[in-house]
């Protein structure tokens, strides 16, 4: 549903690159959904989020997110579209997300460290209280930002990057996106190196499109915030798996995303 409405309704109206869209339709009766999209295989290589992106990627991926959110930044509009507005959906999910540790601990627990398994201990139950801590500016989110769901451009005339996958887009902070690209996309190391100046160039990015009142140390005090999205996804997405290419991707977004609130101390912030 999320998917299908992304494309009828939002994406002529903000300026990221998506495939252009020839039919999008969805049947709440009985489920099913149609989308019929422009194949761009032919000029673009998809992302690879396990082999890790490059400061580069990272660049292209924020100069986009600003592309989504700085044409409807504040648009009081947005509030009217249910299937992106409506809390309810989120907070389900993130009811769901709250009971989860146990179970990714006990199956995934052993292959983390001990100071990821003690802040997944503290903050996956803890999930719809940080839900509640979500604030103004809301705007149009992906919700799953990260490699795997773009298409980096190789062919003459071909956009740099094209996203794809909105089946989580929602109302939400602006930097839920930027950390959990940031976050998930980029080596620890490297992350550490020049997320910073990528957070300036994004922040720069959005005020080149008319978003005023928004400092950067908002949006850093926000990035660090909301890193804790991406640890929340990680643990709360798992069910018990037995293929070992799932395990090791839970665990993988898992150390990602604990290095990342760790690197932050984004918890003593979220206390504060």
């Amino acid at each position: 549903e999320r998917e299908v409405f992304f494309y009828r309704e939002l994406a002529e109206t903000v300026q990221v690159e998506v495939p252009r869209c020839h039919l999008a339709d969805f049947d709440p009766a009985e489920g099913w959904f149609t989308l019929v999209l422009d194949d761009v295989s032919a000029s673009a290589e998809a992302g690879r989020m396990l082999e890790g992106g490059t400061a580069d990627q990272a660049g292209v991926a924020l100069a986009e997110l600003a592309k989504l959110q700085g044409p409807r930044w504040g648009d009081p509009k947005l509030r009217e579209l249910s299937w992106l507005a409506d809390p309810a959906p989120t907070r389900m999910l993130f009811s769901r997300f709250s009971h989860s540790a146990p179970r990714f601990l006990a199956d995934l627990g052993s292959s983390l460290s001990s100071e990821h398994v003690s802040l997944i201990e503290h903050v996956v139950p803890s999930a719809v209280q940080w839900l509640d801590t979500w604030e103004e500016p809301l705007v149009v989110s992906h919700g799953d930002y990260r490699l795997d769901n773009m298409l980096f451009g190789t062919g003459k005339g071909a956009p740099p990057v094209t996203v794809v996958d909105w089946q989580w887009a929602r109302l939400a902070p602006p930097t839920l996106d930027a950390a959990f690209y940031l976050g998930g996309c980029l080596p620890r190391d490297l992350r550490r190196e020049v997320e910073r100046d990528l957070l300036m160039e994004y922040h720069a990015a959005l005020e080149a499109r008319g978003v005023e009142g928004y400092g950067f140390e908002r949006l850093w005090d926000d990035y660090r915030r909301h890193c804790l999205y991406g640890l929340l996804v990680a643990v709360g997405a798992y069910e018990v798996e037995s293929d070992n290419l799932a395990r090791k991707l839970f665990v993988f977004f898992a150390r990602q995303y604990a290095d990342l609130a760790l690197d932050l101390e984004s918890t003593e912030l979220t206390r504060a």
